[in-house]
């Protein structure tokens, strides 16, 4: 299966929780942000700015790869919204980017014993 394919129909990437100090910007305006969890094809971020479907976001965040700290800088669309929580779709990386971010995710499913793709609720 190609790194890179979408979930097939009634599933979607399995989500990691995470506890990630991160950084948004949208609009010109810039702010602090958590990311709660995170998948091969987005996150969930705890804002303290309001959002709404369709929103663009550039998102900046820590991972750690083979040791050293690697800075992702994406390019996200909101899909979904409440309260302080925000679901995004990861729309624009670089190559490079989505292949260590690919590996990162990879490898928490690993550690929490999760398969790559899960059944939507």
């Amino acid at each position: 299966m190609d790194r890179m394919e979408k979930p097939s129909s009634g599933f979607r990437y399995a989500r990691v929780p995470v506890n990630i100090e991160a950084e948004y910007e949208f609009k010109g305006i810039k702010g602090k942000c958590n990311i709660v969890d995170i998948s091969e094809g987005g996150m969930k971020i705890q804002v303290k700015q309001v959002f709404v479907p369709g929103d663009m976001i550039r998102v900046k965040f820590p991972i750690i790869h083979e040791g050293k700290v690697i800075s992702i800088d994406a390019w996200c669309i909101v899909r979904n919204s409440s309260g302080n929580e925000i679901g995004v779709e990861f729309d624009e990386l670089s190559n490079e980017h989505r292949k260590l971010l690919v590996t990162y995710v990879e490898n928490l499913l690993l550690r929490h014993g999760k398969d790559r793709y899960e059944p939507i609720e």
